[in-house]
This record gives structure tokens, C-alpha cells and sequence, in this order.
């Protein structure tokens, strides 16, 4: 009887974890909860830093990343010659706290016009290293 018992078990168990594993629709839905929609990048300036902000962290588009070779009076030098400048730009660190950059720090960012010479950062989040 026990045997019987635990085989029609494992057979109820079987066929829930392959309905459930099956990657249908259900409810209009498809699943997982992905919409199939692609993401949207959001520009810069509605970047919010996470649960500090009140609202979840989101997406921001990066076009320009490195690590900081030189740090002068609203203006940073990557290794690679690349200059940012940093006037009125949202700095924040990962733990959604407001960064000051320094040198050796790698940094992401996004720039209206990153093709300039000098990049005029709008969003610039900082990785200490």
C-alpha cells in the first residue's frame, strides 16, 4: 500500500512540476511575467538612485565608462584620455548615496553627445575599486 501510495504521489508531483515548467500563457501572461515588450532606455534624468529614493533603481543607458586617471574642479580624466565633465551631473555610488569621485575609482556614466571632445556627463555612477 505505501508503495502504491508514494508512486501516485510522485506521479501527481511529476505532472504539476511539468504544467508549471511548461513556458505557456497563462492568463494572457507568458511565463515567468515577461511581456516580450523590449526595454526602453529612460534617459538620464529620470535615474533614481534606489530604495533610498523611495522607487526602485532604473535602467539608465551608459555610453561612456572607465577608470579615473585625474580628478580637477568639475572636470575627471579617464586612462584613455577620455574627458568628463562633471558640472550638473546626478553622481551617485551603489549604495545609492551621492559619490565624490576620486582617482582609481571606475566609473559609468551617460553623455547627451558622447562623440565631443569633452563629454558633458548628465548621470555618473561610481565603482570604488
Amino acid at each position: 500500500m505505501k508503495k502504491i501510495f508514494a508512486m501516485s504521489l510522485a506521479a501527481v508531483l511529476s505532472l504539476s512540476l511539468l504544467a508549471g515548467c511548461t513556458g505557456k500563457k497563462q492568463n494572457g501572461t507568458p511565463a515567468g511575467g515577461q511581456t516580450g515588450t523590449p526595454s526602453v532606455a529612460r534617459p538620464a534624468s529620470d535615474y533614481v538612485g534606489g530604495p533610498a529614493g523611495g522607487k526602485p533603481a532604473q535602467k539608465v543607458e551608459v555610453n561612456f565608462e572607465g577608470r579615473v586617471a585625474a580628478v580637477e574642479d568639475g572636470k575627471v580624466t579617464l586612462e584613455d584620455g577620455t574627458v568628463i565633465l562633471t558640472d550638473g551631473a546626478d553622481i551617485a555610488a551603489p549604495d545609492s548615496s551621492a559619490g565624490k569621485i576620486s582617482a582609481g575609482d571606475y566609473i559609468q556614466g551617460y553623455a547627451e553627445d558622447p562623440d565631443a571632445a569633452e563629454l558633458n556627463a548628465t548621470a555618473i555612477l561610481i565603482t570604488v575599486l
